[in-house]
């Protein structure tokens, strides 16, 4: 599955050009038991055909580029993207819910953009895993392998992307990713 990275509200606002929306990551959709119960599952497919050079510290990289990268979140744990000109969208994990608040990014042109989305990690877990996929202006979460994900547009005034941890973040992997521009 393909799906569609908008929002019919803001949609013929998006500050882009020359096109106003994207596609998400390609996913395959299964049921997948928990202890909730039977949920939908979206694992993500395809990713690591794009992975380029592995990445040693992300936190002290400059992203141009798309990227990927896996953490574990414990209690009261956020993954910060941000630029030097203030932007900020933060992936956290507070009280068994994982979020991905788009507030400080680029919200000008529309009033409903300015956001926050979330997911209540069923049985409230100690730590969370999360794989986060960024691009120019989308960021995905997949929250514990495809149990839950959270797909956000963000816009930043500045290209350059950094990455931070506050709290007990584990980051375990990240790779820069290729482009498909072309092929």
């Amino acid at each position: 599955m393909i799906g569609w990275v908008n929002n019919w509200t803001y949609g013929n606002q998006i500050p882009t050009s020359p096109w106003r929306s994207a596609m998400s990551l390609p996913r395959e959709l299964s049921l997948a038991r928990t202890s909730a119960g039977i949920v939908l599952q979206q694992k993500l497919v395809g990713l690591e055909n794009l992975r380029g050079e592995k990445i040693a510290s992300i936190e002290k990289e400059k992203f141009n580029g798309p990227f990927e990268l896996t953490a574990t979140l414990s209690e009261e744990t956020a993954v910060e993207l941000f630029t030097d000109a203030g932007d900020r969208l933060v992936i956290s994990y507070v009280e068994g819910t994982v979020s991905a608040d788009r507030v400080k990014t680029k919200t000008d042109f529309h009033p409903d953009f300015a956001s926050v989305e979330s997911y209540e990690v069923p049985g409230y877990p100690a730590t969370v895993k999360v794989r986060l996929v960024v691009d120019q202006s989308i960021a995905e979460v997949f929250i514990n392998d495809g149990l839950g994900v959270i797909t956000e547009q963000f816009y930043f005034q500045q290209p350059a992307i950094k990455v931070k941890s506050a709290g007990d973040v584990k980051i375990t992997e990240g790779y820069h990713l290729k482009s498909v521009w072309g092929k």
